[in-house]
């Protein structure tokens, strides 16, 4: 990983993606109950992984969530024009704590 201290640091200037789409098939394999995307981002020049900040780990059929050490996006998705509603299918978040007592 590129140190900001480093004498020639790499300032990230192309990214390398990778996109795995997810389709949540019912038991009669009929319409699926859930389409996900599972995003990843690293630079292209060095081998720095990019993190997406901000959200809860886990995984959601409804709402956007991080793996744990937060490099994947894991992010439901809908065709246009569908209705919004939940999928009904279960949910899980998690947190981690530093030894300290400290949420992370």
């Amino acid at each position: 990983m590129a140190d900001a201290d480093a004498a020639d640091p790499c300032t990230h200037p192309n990214f390398d993606l990778r996109a795995d789409f997810n389709r949540i098939q019912p038991d009669d394999a009929g319409m699926p109950r859930a389409f996900t995307v599972d995003i990843q981002v690293n630079c292209a020049s060095c081998p720095t992984r990019f993190m997406f900040p901000g959200m809860a780990a886990g995984l959601s059929y409804d709402e956007p969530r991080t793996s744990i050490d937060g490099t994947e996006l894991r992010a439901p998705m809908r065709p246009l024009g569908s209705a919004d509603i939940p999928s009904g299918l279960p949910s899980v978040s998690a947190r981690l704590y530093v030894a300290d007592g400290s949420e992370s």
